[in-house]
């Protein structure tokens, strides 16, 4: 059902109404429904989600521009991944996961996590682009110069928490996309926060990385990214899944705990 956010109109506007964006509990969206009863018949009830409509379309420079690319870019990363491993035989099981409730209470993964333990775990997410006029002293990452590894992020706020990337696992990242030319950068995030921020303190401690696709305007219905970016994700994915286990520099368990993981 398409409909408009309703706004009054500006002739009859006073104060700061002309000035000010109005409060969300102002806001109300107009479907052409007559009444209660002409918008129940529409189908819609209490509770009926909304999205903005912003179709993907393709910009300069190999970038593309949509709504929720956040994280639209990290599933596609995965199907790409998928796709590649398709007929690969591997030495180390890989777990393809799309979570949700990331941006609702950043623990959408644990259920995953505690069903299949995992040795090692990389987490897939877009992170700012600050390439644009108002962030450019933010931090380096830029859209069309590769994937982002994160040698930090943390939200700052409340008791949410952030990734520490251990340096093993940022030497291995950067040294696997070297040797297959795989263009990287490095990010720091003050103000981000992603879900490997608590996979790292599940089970035992689950030793975390993650990989950002840069992105314009987050949290926007347009967001922008690079569908470079995007391949140089896949690309970096593809050659960590098709590493020996003895290449991935994690300490190895004993006792009980080593014998309940598959």
């Amino acid at each position: 059902i398409m409909g408009c956010i309703g706004i009054k109109a500006y002739h009859f506007a006073k104060g700061d109404e002309r000035t000010q964006p109005p409060a969300l509990d102002k806001l109300w969206i107009d479907i052409g429904a007559k009444d209660k009863a002409d918008a129940e018949r529409m189908g819609i009830q209490v509770g009926t989600p909304v999205t903005l409509y912003n179709p993907p379309h393709c910009l300069g420079n190999d970038l593309v521009c949509s709504k929720a690319l956040d994280d639209r870019l990290g599933c596609t990363a995965l199907l790409g991944v998928a796709e590649a491993l398709a007929s690969t035989p591997l030495d180390i099981a890989v777990f393809l996961v799309a979570s949700v409730q990331e941006e609702f209470n950043i623990r959408g993964i644990v259920p995953v996590l505690r069903r299949v333990r995992p040795d090692l775990a990389i987490g897939i997410d877009i992170t700012p682009s600050c390439d644009t006029p108002d962030l450019q002293d933010y931090s380096d990452v830029r859209v069309n110069h590769g994937v982002g590894i994160t040698c930090l992020n943390y939200h700052g706020r409340g008791t949410l928490a952030g990734l520490i990337t251990p340096p093993r696992l940022l030497r291995m990242l950067e040294t696997t996309a070297h040797e297959n030319n795989i263009p990287v950068q490095r990010e720091v995030a003050p103000g981000v926060i992603t879900e490997t921020g608590y996979i790292q303190v599940e089970l035992d401690g689950i030793p975390c990385a993650s990989l950002s696709i840069p992105c314009r305007y987050t949290h926007s219905p347009a967001e922008v990214a690079s569908l470079r970016d995007l391949a140089d994700c896949i690309r970096l994915l593809t050659a960590l899944a098709n590493m020996s286990p003895e290449q991935f520099p994690i300490e190895p368990e004993t006792g009980a705990t080593q014998e309940a993981r598959p």
